[in-house]
């Protein structure tokens, strides 16, 4: 048997959430960076619940890009339909 191998071993997991504080979920040390979707309430005129350029999208109920147009043909929720 060869002492070294052309392929190195590597390992891939998930990652492992700790609750540290005992309050049964787990607290990230850090907010979501910007293009994360946020939940907002489309019915508070509030600009401060998206990130800058975004707007509340008011079917999805979170934070994104308006998008002109129909973009329902990747949107499994809703199926396939002929135009």
């Amino acid at each position: 048997m060869p002492d070294w191998s052309p392929v190195p071993p590597y390992a891939v997991t998930n990652p492992i959430y700790i609750d540290v504080d005992g309050n049964g979920r787990y607290d990230a040390p850090l907010p979501r960076p910007d293009f994360c979707s946020r939940p907002c309430d489309p019915g508070v005129l509030d600009p401060a619940q998206c990130p800058a350029g975004q707007d509340c999208l008011l079917e999805e109920k979170v934070c994104g890009f308006p998008i002109p147009g129909r973009c329902d043909h990747r949107r499994p929720a809703l199926g396939h339909r002929d135009h």
